[in-house]
């Protein structure tokens, strides 16, 4: 990685930080580049303005996520171990970088203006965590492992769901500690597991 590259990481780290805490109205451009030790212009070169940072950010974050999503289901373990490895792993990163959550729960809205404004900025293959996790299920279905009574798309749209779901009450306050949201997708986790596994692989 070449001292640009490097740069603009520590920029759009400190990116993920600011947009977690203060959400896109409340973000001031001059304190990422602050925090990146560079001025503000650097910013703006490197990214053009505040909209372009906010979607890089969200897309770093994705694909920080997409990338171990993919690690582990394409794994040799049973269906099951690549799961319980995939859920344990996500915790762990969120767990380590719990300001993640804000950027997948905070502003939304916004998100999807500004993507539905700039799709030509957004390469496809950084925001398929669902297409993965779809074709995993599919995968599943085409091996006799997983029910097939419900199409690919909608399980994986239920259980992604269902984890944002509870994502949203932790940043919205409504669940107090992150010990109880790893209770919680746990045992959505489990719950989907138990009706739609049919055998071990």
């Amino acid at each position: 990685m070449d001292d640009r590259e490097k740069k603009k990481q520590i920029i759009l780290e400190n990116a993920i930080n600011v947009f977690s805490k203060e959400g896109f109205e409340g973000t001031d451009v001059e304190e990422i580049a602050k925090l990146s030790n560079v001025g503000k212009g650097t910013v703006y070169r490197y990214f053009g303005n505040k909209e372009q940072l906010f979607v890089e950010s969200f897309l770093y974050t994705v694909n920080m996520f997409k990338s171990e999503t993919e690690r582990v289901l394409k794994s040799d373990l049973p269906i099951k171990e690549k799961i319980d490895n995939l859920i344990e792993q996500s915790m762990r990163r969120l767990k380590e970088k719990e300001q993640l959550l804000r950027l997948y729960t905070l502003d939304i809205s916004k998100i999807a203006r500004i993507f539905a404004k700039k799709r030509s900025i957004i390469p496809t293959n950084k925001i398929n965590r669902m297409a993965i996790i779809t074709d995993f299920i599919r995968e599943g279905q085409e091996k006799g492992v997983i029910i097939n009574a419900i199409s690919a798309e909608s399980l994986a749209s239920m259980i992604l769901g269902s984890i944002q779901q509870v994502l949203g009450m932790y940043y919205i306050g409504l669940i107090k500690e992150f010990s109880e949201v790893e209770r919680r997708i746990k045992e959505i986790m489990n719950f989907y597991k138990s009706i739609i596994i049919k055998e071990e692989l």
